[in-house]
């Protein structure tokens, strides 16, 4: 947490727009802010968003977001709670990790694969 404090006061306002560029949350490879460890990646998929995108990436991936879940919500009762108890591990995951693009995150498509055949 105190990480993500320093990205978002110290790191965001360099470039509150458009971010970084793809995989960087920094002009150098790592970020070190005052008074954190340097860190090259967030951990935190909306966070890495934020900082590689910026500001329009992140309303981007969030508009992705509520129109997934209202695209579920839409969807018949059945249906509807699969594509919830698929989406919930990755949202955790989402939020402790870089999601499922990180470099090799497998566990949340275990998560998946497993509610996938439980609910199948």
């Amino acid at each position: 947490m105190p990480f993500w404090k320093t990205l978002i006061n110290e790191g965001l306002p360099r470039e509150p727009l458009l971010g970084f560029g793809f995989m960087r949350i920094d002009y150098k490879e790592y970020f070190q802010g005052n008074n954190t460890y340097p860190g090259k990646m967030t951990y935190n998929t909306f966070m890495q968003v934020l900082m590689n995108l910026g500001l329009i990436g992140l309303v981007i991936v969030l508009m992705q977001f509520i129109l997934t879940l209202r695209g579920i919500l839409r969807e018949n009762a059945e249906k509807k709670l699969m594509l919830l108890c698929l989406l919930i591990p990755l949202l955790i995951n989402s939020f402790t990790e870089f999601g499922i693009f990180g470099e090799s995150n497998y566990g949340i498509l275990f998560y998946q694969l497993i509610l996938m055949i439980y609910l199948l």
